[in-house]
């Protein structure tokens, strides 16, 4: 009889273990969570009639309402090899050791080579044969070719080329990307030798990608699709094309090293008028260098909008930054929600260092992007979940910010994301009031990990100028962004 009321007693134990749950204790299982319909986006929006359409803009170009779940982008990008398997590959010249690695962009892998130098064959390439044909006509004279490569020297790699070919061997064979080879610093906008590389879509004014170049660590790559940036060979069928081959240009200053291939698509642009998100998300300032983003597959119908940085290696400004801004303003009443999922994190303190998840309104995007705006942040520096606003002092270079150091205790609160976890923040903005929480997402339901509130000092735009949205990552961090739901209140 003891050992039942024992046995009794155990389960009933174990079963209180593996329901309770708090914010500072992990799950114990995979068990449903209590489901409640009392969460801050639902309290402060339930007296709003949501419209019939899924997007409704104001007269002003501000939001009304706006449900996004990135899944009507699809036909914007197509990914043509995210370097997964080693099947099919032909590689010519000097290198050892091929596989793949789990350090990557996109996707499981990457391709991994290790480059030997080689005083006599100064190519390398690697030519993929897809496992069935792409139809590509829709880029056939417009639009981007994009990769992404680490490498960990970039003394001796002088160029990176491209081509893509059909099932006849005929083939386009895009511009060079050039990578000068010469042993100066390279300081953002002075007059150096590094080049400004136009980028392809102009229309908005003349853009460039000041001071291009590779360097240690990943580094994006583009080809523009248009006319003036290709030569063919023989009667090239875009519809049906069956190859492709990089090929990595060196001289003899080369050194041993790993390098990697990792996510080849091909989009509409990678800027405001043309991306992989038509035009209702771009980059800041029309540059791509200032936000990378994909749309990427996660599962059957459902995509999610995968957010980048180009680091400062590569791109060599003050900042270390990957933005998405919308192309509607920001009303001065609203309340709004994001889910999203947070990957590559930091290793160690050092790398935690000015690195950030933030989602912001009234975000001015084009005289100073990512210093002036208001809104909610996840700091891995700080290991906060808060609310600021960041105010431009002197362009690009020195920002105040509110509250000062001595209140964001009012403002903020502790909080530690985790990798690969669903998270949900939900925002009200009721003129200078703001409030934010934060949701670990478990089966479709809402446990509560943070919130705060704080009323902002800094007067915010008149109704002359509505500033958007934007959401950010800053260091190494990945952020997809599966759902953004605003409404105006």
């Amino acid at each position: 009889m003891k050992k039942v009321n024992l046995f009794l007693i155990g389960l009933v134990f174990l079963s209180a273990t593996f329901a309770f749950y708090s914010s500072g204790m992990p799950y114990l299982a995979r068990g449903k969570l209590a489901c409640s319909s009392n969460n801050q986006f639902a309290e402060d929006t339930k007296t709003v009639v949501t419209p019939s359409q899924d997007k409704t803009i104001n007269d002003s170009g501000t939001v009304h309402y706006l449900k996004e779940d990135f899944n009507g982008y699809i036909q914007n990008s197509k990914v043509i090899d995210q370097f997964d398997s080693l099947n099919n590959f032909q590689l010519a010249g000097a290198f050892s050791d091929e596989k793949l690695s789990t350090d990557r962009y996109s996707g499981q892998y990457s391709l991994s080579l290790q480059i030997l130098p080689d005083s006599e064959n100064h190519t390398l390439t690697i030519r993929k044969e897809l496992d069935r044909p792409l139809d590509l006509s829709r880029w056939k004279d417009s639009g981007t070719l994009s990769l992404w490569t680490k490498v960990g020297d970039r003394k001796g790699i002088t160029g990176i080329g491209l081509k893509i070919g059909d099932r006849e061997n005929n083939y386009r064979e895009y511009n060079e990307i050039t990578n000068l080879q010469v042993d100066i610093p390279n300081n953002y906008d002075s007059d150096d030798v590094y080049p400004d590389v136009p980028l392809p879509d102009d229309s908005v004014g003349p853009k460039k990608w000041t001071d291009y170049w590779l360097n240690k660590g990943w580094n994006y790559l583009f080809w523009k699709t248009d006319k003036s940036h290709y030569a063919e060979n023989g009667n090239f069928d875009i519809g049906n094309v069956a190859w492709f081959e990089i090929t990595l240009n060196k001289n003899s200053n080369l050194s041993k090293q790993e390098i990697l291939f990792d996510d080849f698509r091909i989009q509409d642009g990678i800027q405001k008028e043309r991306n992989s998100l038509g035009i209702d998300w771009y980059p800041p300032d029309n540059e791509p260098q200032n936000g990378i983003f994909d749309l990427d597959k996660v599962s059957t119908n459902k995509y999610a909008a995968k957010l980048l940085n180009v680091r400062q290696t590569q791109y060599p400004t003050n900042g270390d930054h990957g933005r998405m801004v919308l192309n509607y303003g920001t009303p001065v009443n609203f309340s709004l929600r994001s889910r999203f999922m947070l990957t590559n994190f930091p290793k160690s303190k050092e790398e935690r260092v000015n690195t950030w998840f933030r989602l912001a309104y009234d975000f001015d995007s084009s005289y100073d992007p990512g210093h002036d705006w208001f809104g909610t942040f996840i700091s891995f520096e700080w290991s906060k979940f808060g609310l600021t606003t960041v105010i431009p002092i002197e362009k690009d270079y020195i920002q105040d910010w509110e509250p000062r150091n001595e209140n964001v205790i009012g403002s903020s609160v502790n909080f530690v994301p985790q990798e690969n976890t669903l998270y949900e923040i939900h925002l009200t903005v009721r003129g200078q009031k703001a409030a934010a929480s934060i949701y670990e997402v478990r089966d479709n339901c809402l446990a509560l990990r943070g919130q705060t509130s704080y009323e902002f000092q800094r007067p915010r735009y008149g109704d002359n100028v509505r500033y958007p949205f934007c959401l950010e990552v800053t260091g190494n961090v990945k952020a997809y962004i599966y759902e953004l739901e605003i409404k105006e209140l």
